[in-house]
C-alpha cells in the first residue's frame, strides 16, 4: 500500500466520509434505487452449494456441503452478499467482521456509517490495524485481525474503494474547457 506516514499515523478516510455517503443515499431515492437495483442483479437470490457426489469424508458425521450449508444458514449469508453487494456499488467498500479471519466464527458487515472519520488505521507494513467505530455501543473498535475489507474500483493510492456515491458526492472540476 502506499499510505504516506501521516496516513499510517493518522488513519484514512475516503474523500468523502462514509457518513455523507450514508445520508445520499437514504435521502436521495434514484441513488437508492440504482444502487439496491445492481445490488440485486448481483446477490440475486443468493447462492447454492454443491459438492462432488464421490466424496465421502465427514465431520461430527456431516458432510462438506452439510456444514457450510449451515453455517451459511446460521450466518444469513444470503443476506450478507446482499448487504455486501450494495456497500460495494454505492461506497465502494466493505469491511466483514468475522471474529478469527483463520477460522471464521460469524460473519458481519460493520456499517460503515459508524467508521470513526480517519478511523481505519493500517500499520507500518500497510495491514489493516482496526477499525475504530463512533457508535454508543461496544465495541468501540475491531482488530484488523478479526476483519476483512473488501474494495471495489481502488483508483488511487489510499487502500479504499470508490463506490457510486462518492462519484455523487465529487463536484465535477473539468477546467476551463
Amino acid at each position: 500500500l502506499f499510505l504516506t506516514t501521516t496516513e499510517k499515523v493518522m488513519g484514512v478516510s475516503p474523500d468523502v466520509s462514509f457518513k455523507t455517503m450514508s445520508k445520499v443515499y437514504l435521502g436521495d431515492l434514484a441513488a437508492r434505487a440504482s444502487i439496491d437495483f445492481l445490488a440485486d442483479q448481483i446477490a440475486g437470490a443468493g447462492f447454492y452449494t454443491t459438492m462432488n457426489k464421490d466424496y465421502d469424508e465427514r465431520s461430527d458425521g456431516k458432510t462438506a456441503k452439510e456444514l457450510v450449508d449451515e453455517f451459511c444458514a446460521e450466518q444469513g449469508l444470503d443476506e450478507v452478499l446482499q448487504e455486501s453487494a450494495r456497500y460495494l456499488i454505492g461506497w465502494g467498500n466493505v469491511f466483514w467482521w468475522v471474529g478469527n479471519i483463520r477460522k471464521i466464527e460469524f460473519l458481519r458487515p460493520v456499517p460503515l456509517e459508524i467508521i470513526r472519520d480517519n478511523g481505519v488505521k493500517f500499520d507500518a507494513d500497510g495491514q489493516l490495524d482496526r477499525i475504530e467505530l463512533e457508535w454508543r455501543r461496544q465495541p468501540s473498535e475491531i482488530s484488523g485481525d478479526e476483519v476483512i475489507h473488501l474494495a471495489y474500483n481502488v483508483l488511487s493510492a489510499k487502500p479504499l474503494g470508490i463506490g457510486v456515491l462518492q462519484s455523487l458526492c465529487t463536484p465535477l472540476d473539468i477546467g476551463d474547457g
